[in-house]
């Protein structure tokens, strides 16, 4: 990719953090409760804990994709974020955990979900898992391409 082209996507990989992170850290509950859902990956009791370091690296992420600082290990993180938040929301959606307290079918949490809550039970606007495989694969290219070494060419 071209020097432009390359500004470009991390300039809009970094948005993506940043809006991920801004939505999840202005509503705290729903954060948790997406985070419940997906206890097949993360330790019972550990919900809140997990949301707030979920909130604080896709920030930094975004942080340092925006200012161009330490490019490279940021969008390796952002890759292995990503695959990390596609196979979980892979599992759950096919493998969703009764009384998670988050309905099966609903989102993913990946930007907060702007679903409402209702007593314990955070209903979300429904997400197709076939969408979060596609949109985070799509974010996964950007991040490799931003994640190889300058002048990185793909011909032999």
């Amino acid at each position: 990719m071209d020097p432009a082209s390359l500004t470009v996507a991390r300039v809009a990989l970094a948005v993506v953090w940043v809006a991920a992170s801004v939505a999840k850290a202005t509503r705290p509950a729903a954060a948790v409760a997406a985070v419940r859902a997906h206890r097949p990956v993360v330790v019972a009791g550990a919900a809140r804990q997990v949301a707030a370091a979920i909130v604080a690296v896709e920030l930094v992420l975004g942080v340092l994709l925006a200012s161009g600082l330490a490019v490279r290990a940021a969008a390796v993180a952002s890759s292995l974020l990503l695959l990390a938040f596609t196979v979980s929301a892979v599992s759950t959606a096919a493998y969703p955990l009764p009384g998670a307290g988050v309905e099966p079918g609903s989102g993913c949490g990946c930007f907060g979900r702007t679903g409402r809550q209702q007593g314990a039970r955070l209903q979300a606007a429904p997400s197709n898992p076939g969408y979060i495989v596609a949109r985070n694969s799509l974010l996964v290219v950007v991040s490799v391409a931003l994640a190889l070494p300058p002048g990185h060419s793909h011909h032999p």
